[in-house]
């Protein structure tokens, strides 16, 4: 591919596509990251059907996919060859994310030193948010416990937390740092950082879990379908389907 990318294109209605991005695992909206070049920021980061990172620059009903290698932007955007881009630098350090999920990317960009608080993109939908709720109690309330004993019950979530150590009352805001710093054994002024990726480590966790519980129900009912193929008197003589069956469930 050459000369100026075509805009990203999705015929569903955009409110409903942001939703669909920002809750999915396998895509990251470049306009999230602070690029300089217009048209990489209308394309999307995704992982392919061969679970290869490409930047997607269309998607159309009738035209498919259009999709490129990061080693290749440089000649679709007509980059300068003697040195390597800003933008093609920050898009490799995404390819190499094993999950797009908002709070994997939320620790990578502070990596970079990106703050990513006022971020509306990296957050959940509303609908998604409230089904990780259940999740999310039980990936973070050990930590609580550990730290807060019986004083931790009305502690629900990470956020709750942090708002902890920025409570009006600086006297009781330093005592819970101090206490946290010391059972963690860590430094007091590595608390907030430590809480900050601790929070999006087991939200990201979280995600994954209620992935995996909506994904389980769908493979069982692949497996029993499966199965009738290969009882089935005309197809299991087929002995390139049911190889090709096989490969497939393994």
């Amino acid at each position: 591919m050459s000369g100026a990318a075509a805009p990203y294109v999705n015929q569903m209605p955009n409110s409903k596509k942001a939703e669909s991005d920002q809750d999915a695992l396998h895509i990251l909206p470049l306009d999230i990251l602070p690029l300089d070049t217009p048209g990489l920021k209308r394309a999307r980061l995704i992982k392919n059907v061969r679970l290869d990172s490409v930047v997607e620059l269309f998607k159309d009903i009738d035209t498919g996919s259009g999709q490129v290698e990061v080693s290749n932007l440089g000649t679709v955007f007509s980059w300068p060859e003697d040195e390597q881009h800003s933008d093609e630098t920050m898009v490799s350090v995404m390819c190499r994310l094993h999950s797009y999920d908002v709070y994997t990317l939320r620790i990578q960009l502070r990596k970079l030193g990106i703050n990513v608080e006022n971020f509306d993109q990296l957050k959940l939908s509303k609908d998604k948010s409230d089904e990780l709720t259940g999740y999310m109690k039980t990936f973070t309330m050990p930590l609580i416990s550990q730290i807060y004993g019986e004083a931790s019950s009305d502690i629900e979530d990470v956020g709750q937390l942090i708002e902890m150590f920025s409570a009006p009352d600086k006297d009781d805001a330093l005592k819970n740092l101090k206490l946290m710093a010391a059972k963690l054994k860590i430094n007091l002024a590595d608390v907030p950082k430590f809480l900050e990726d601790y929070g999006d480590v087991f939200m990201s966790l979280a995600f994954y879990k209620n992935c995996l519980d909506d994904l389980i129900p769908k493979v069982m009912l692949y497996e029993e379908a499966i199965d009738e193929l290969k009882e089935n008197h005309q197809l299991k003589s087929d002995r390139r389907l049911m190889k090709s069956i096989t490969y497939i469930s393994e």
